[in-house]
Formats: C-alpha cells, sequence, structure tokens
C-alpha cells in the first residue's frame, strides 16, 4: 500500500514539474533586435578626435526590445555582438583594429543575464564604440575608406531557466576569421 502512494506521489509531482517547465517554455516571451541600413558619419556618431587621431568614435546602431507577458520572470541572456570596419576596395589604409563590441546601453558589454519581470517591456539601445589602439589614424581617413559595418553575434547553444545559456565565443576571433567562417547578422553601410 506504501509503495502505491509513494509512486501516486512521484507521478504527481513529476507531471507537475513537466507541466511547470511547459508553460515557461512556451510562456509568451518576445525579443527583437533591429538596426539601422545606414548611418551617417557626420551625423549619426559621438566622436573624440583631433586632426591627426581618434580616441573614439560611437554611435546608436539599433535596439533590443524584450517583452514578457508570461506566467513567469524571463531569465535572457544577452548575446555578444562584435562589429567589424569594412573598408573601400582598392583601399590601402591599415586599420591599426578593425573590430568593435557593441553595447547595450546601461548593460554595457559585461552584463551576460538579466530577468524581465512579468509584464515587462524593456528596450535596451545597442550603440557600437570603436577605439581604435594608439589613436592611430584619422577621422578623415576613417571616413574615406570604411564602407560599412559587419555586426556579428555569437550563437545561443543551450538554456536553461535555472542558469545561463551557453554561447560560442567570438569575442577572441578576428575579422576575418570571422568574415570566413560566420554569417554577418547585418550589414550597416556608412555614409560620408
Amino acid at each position: 500500500m506504501k509503495n502505491i502512494i509513494y509512486v501516486s506521489l512521484i507521478s504527481v509531482c513529476v507531471v507537475l514539474v513537466v507541466l511547470v517547465l511547459g508553460i515557461y517554455y512556451t510562456q509568451d516571451f518576445t525579443e527583437e533586435l533591429s538596426f539601422a541600413d545606414s548611418l551617417s558619419l557626420t551625423n549619426d556618431f559621438e566622436s573624440d578626435y583631433t586632426q591627426e587621431s581618434i580616441n573614439f568614435i560611437e554611435a546608436k546602431i539599433g535596439t533590443l526590445e524584450l517583452e514578457n507577458n508570461g506566467y513567469f520572470e524571463e531569465s535572457y541572456d544577452v548575446p555578444v555582438i562584435i562589429g567589424c570596419l569594412n573598408l573601400r576596395e582598392g583601399s590601402e589604409v591599415q586599420l591599426p583594429e578593425s573590430k568593435f563590441q557593441v553595447s547595450f546601453g546601461e548593460l554595457g558589454v559585461r552584463e551576460r543575464n538579466i530577468k524581465i519581470p512579468v509584464g515587462s517591456d524593456l528596450n535596451y539601445d545597442l550603440v557600437a564604440r570603436y577605439s581604435p589602439p594608439y589613436a592611430s589614424i584619422s577621422f578623415n581617413s576613417l571616413r574615406e575608406n570604411v564602407v560599412s559595418i559587419s555586426l556579428y553575434s555569437s550563437s545561443k547553444k543551450e538554456s536553461s531557466p535555472f542558469g545561463n545559456a551557453y554561447y560560442e565565443n567570438i569575442e577572441y576571433l578576428g575579422c576575418n576569421q570571422l568574415l570566413r567562417e560566420k554569417e554577418p547578422l547585418k550589414l550597416i553601410f556608412l555614409l560620408a
């Protein structure tokens, strides 16, 4: 008799766990990444540069919208987005660095997991910031030779309501390797 009660109790617990996980994974949660198609180097960017060198140049390149209309708080894993500067064909300019990271507004580039409460609608600006090492390229040289930026995103490998998802690590790949091995998430053209 005890065995029947134990088996029944365990069966009810298993059904409840499966039901809760089913509701969690099918809850109404939307994620939308949107990017600009083009940016103007003279109007859309904030910068700090002298005639000879750039300290930094940055621009809002898109938005991330997260909406949770489900029954549980959603654990959202922020992807890593890497950008690469694409030179004009035939350009002989040597960039000191052609790669940059994209930050998610106030989350920055290091925050990897955020909790989205039920009924929340959160928006984050995606900001690209290029800071060449040693400030060894001029703004005019950059404006005349860079025609677009390619954005690459890490792919989610696994997800769990109990912890962070595992993403492939693209932060340490160079732009040439990204170009060969990955399809760009978005190509944004730069207007002079």
